[in-house]
């Protein structure tokens, strides 16, 4: 039997061949005749930190893979069918990750990785979601119900003075809703018929509580005042002929004494008002409209 000399390698002579001249655990194991995992090894009792493969450029740096090899692998993962864990597996792997035990309990992320998550979501800005990922979305939160403190935690979000007005400014923008009632649709065919010049959800800022107006009619002929014609739904705007009228919750309330506030404040900046509920404009003829105008 043949007995193997222990080789022990100083820590001046690894950080001179290792990190000084660069080498390799393999060049290194060839000049002094050892194997590759003895250095290794010796890095390892010496507290020296190994270098990463990708500080020597690795195998596959500037290769590339055949075509053929590339379908071979695609068929090969095609024909991996991993069985679906069952509702039990993923309650045990959920409770084991859960709480104290999951690796990220207690850290917080530095200023840097915020700024790179940051940046990773912008990136995703505009991107439409698959309908697959919509219904995993639905799935995931059917059913969940928020505590109280996370309720109190989104309103302090949502009541910040600065959301409040960069939304504000965003929604100058915006055509909401994207599609016009039929209420609407039926006096926008009135005023096509009467040959008027119109202009659908046109923003108003020349009042306090700005918005987006149903109908503008501007200054034309037949029309000697700037003219706005509001399509209100009867249960959204609170009409009082409206059969549960007195059963209006304190939102359909404010809504009506909004719309009212903002009635005065047109009329007082030179603008006409026509304010007309469903349940007016769904029986309306032509005829009927023309007598609005007069």
């Amino acid at each position: 039997m043949v007995n193997k000399k222990k080789i022990i390698l100083s820590k001046k002579y690894l950080i001179k061949e290792y990190i000084k001249k660069d080498k390799t655990c393999k060049q290194i194991s060839l000049k002094i005749g050892c194997s590759c995992e003895t250095v290794r090894k010796e890095l390892l009792r010496n507290n020296i930190k190994r270098k990463n493969p990708s500080h020597y450029g690795g195998y596959w740096t500037d290769k590339k893979r055949y075509p053929e090899t590339i379908e071979k692998i695609k068929i090969a993962r095609a024909k991996q069918i991993l069985p679906k864990r069952t509702a039990e597996s993923n309650k045990k792997i959920g409770d084991a990750q859960r709480g104290e035990k999951n690796h990220n309990y207690g850290k917080k992320a530095s200023a840097k990785s915020r700024e790179k998550m940051s940046l990773a979501k912008k990136g995703m800005k505009g991107k439409p979601l698959s309908e697959s990922t919509k219904q995993k979305i639905r799935d995931a939160n059917l059913g969940k119900v928020l505590s109280d403190e996370t309720k109190k935690k989104i309103k302090i979000a949502l009541n910040k003075p600065e959301r409040i007005k960069n939304f504000k400014e965003k929604r100058k923008n915006w055509t909401c809703p994207k599609k016009d009632t039929s209420i609407e649709i039926k006096i926008q065919n009135f005023l096509s018929k009467l040959h008027l010049e119109y202009f659908t959800h046109k923003y108003i800022s020349e009042i306090k509580y700005k918005y987006q107006c149903d109908v503008f009619i501007p200054v034309q002929k037949g029309i000697p005042q700037k003219t706005i014609i509001e399509c209100d739904g009867d249960y959204w705007h609170g009409n009082p002929k409206f059969p549960r009228a007195r059963n209006f919750d304190s939102k359909r309330k404010s809504q009506r004494c909004l719309d009212f506030e903002r009635t005065s404040q047109l009329e007082k900046q030179g603008f006409r008002v026509i304010r007309l509920f469903g349940s007016e404009i769904i029986p309306m003829k032509l005829n009927g409209f023309k007598e609005i105008f007069k």
